[in-house]
C-alpha cells in the first residue's frame, strides 16, 4: 500500500513542529510563520514514518509549480520510493508540472537525486549586515 497524505489547517503546534525546517532554510532566517507563507500542511505516514510537509503551489503562466518548503520527519527514517511517491501525488493533487526545494542538507539532497531531482543552480547569499 502506497504512502497516506493527510491535509492539515495550519494552527500554533504544525507551525512549531517545522521549527528545525525553518531553521535549516537556505534563504537565511525567518520565522516558520514567514518561510511557509502560502503552503498547505499536509502529514506523510508510511509504515513508521512520519513527517510534515509544507508545499507551496507557485501558479505561472507556464504552468504550476510546486515548491516543497519544509519537511520534517517525525517517525522512522524516511525511505526514498515512498516519499517520491507522496510528493507526485502532490503534485498531481495541484496540477503541477514540476517539484521543487531547497535544502541544505546533504543527505536530504543526495535522495532528491535519487528520486529524480535535478540540481538547476545554486542558491548563494551575501550578508550585508556585518562588518568585513
Amino acid at each position: 500500500m502506497g504512502p497516506e497524505l493527510i491535509q492539515h489547517p495550519w494552527d500554533e503546534h504544525l507551525l512549531q513542529a517545522f521549527g528545525p525546517s525553518v531553521e535549516a532554510s537556505p534563504w537565511g532566517w525567518g520565522t516558520a510563520l514567514e518561510v511557509l507563507n502560502g503552503c498547505q500542511c499536509f502529514e506523510y505516514l508510511q509504515g513508521g514514518q512520519r513527517a510534515l510537509l509544507a508545499v507551496r503551489p507557485v501558479v505561472r503562466e507556464a504552468g504550476t509549480r510546486l515548491d516543497v518548503a519544509g519537511l520534517v520527519s517525525l517517525g522512522d527514517r524516511i525511505q526514498a520510493e515512498p516519499m517520491r511517491q507522496a510528493l507526485e501525488q502532490l503534485a498531481h493533487r495541484f496540477e503541477a508540472r514540476a517539484l521543487a526545494m531547497t535544502t541544505i542538507r546533504p543527505h536530504v539532497s543526495a535522495v532528491a537525486r535519487r528520486i529524480g531531482f535535478e540540481q538547476t543552480g545554486v542558491l548563494m547569499i551575501k550578508r550585508t549586515d556585518v562588518l568585513q
